[in-house]
């Protein structure tokens, strides 16, 4: 039983370890600003002894907790925007992801893809990707961003995390709804 574990586990692990490493030759683009949170940070904000009485910061370590990648990749020039956009269709021809919505708004695309996860209330993997001319972000006015989240997590509480955070492109999600 052991060997059958180990065997499974190896053979898996190429499969896991591409979906988190796809995106990840774009941090070194010039003209690409990217965030990284890795598991590493996610399991450390999730130990923060915060003793509160409040339950939307209990809702934000439970949802933290969760979450094993957040990867975030902003352009401002056509050129990365379709680098990003043939990374993102190639990635989707091989992974398991579905499409979740797409939202046209003027010049600005919004698409979303998820993978479901333990259960029909999870998520395992989304995907976003905005892509508009009249996109501005914080004041600053950019053409892409491309986001992908990954872990075991509640689709209507990543909204709200995002949004806390300041993530480009994160108040599309609260109009992202799992069927």
């Amino acid at each position: 039983m052991k060997k059958v574990i180990l065997i499974l586990g190896m053979v898996l692990l190429p499969i896991v370890t591409s979906a988190q490493s796809y995106f990840d030759s774009l941090e070194d683009q010039d003209g690409i600003t990217s965030v990284i949170v890795n598991a590493n940070m996610f399991n450390l904000m999730s130990k923060i002894d915060v003793s509160t009485d409040d339950p939307e910061a209990n809702e934000y370590i439970n949802l933290i907790k969760n979450i094993t990648s957040l990867k975030v990749f902003v352009s401002k020039n056509s050129a990365n925007t379709s680098k990003m956009q043939s990374m993102m269709n190639s990635y989707l021809k091989k992974s398991n992801l579905q499409e979740l919505m797409r939202v046209k708004d003027g010049d600005t695309n919004v698409k979303f893809y998820m993978k479901e996860g333990s259960n029909a209330n999870k998520v395992s993997e989304l995907l976003m990707f905005v892509k508009g001319t009249d996109l501005k972000v914080q004041g600053k006015e950019i053409e892409t961003v491309l986001l992908s989240l990954t872990g075991d997590f509640d689709l209507k509480q990543v909204s709200k995390l995002t949004k806390k955070m300041n993530i480009p492109g994160g108040e599309h999600l609260k109009k992202a709804k799992k069927n």
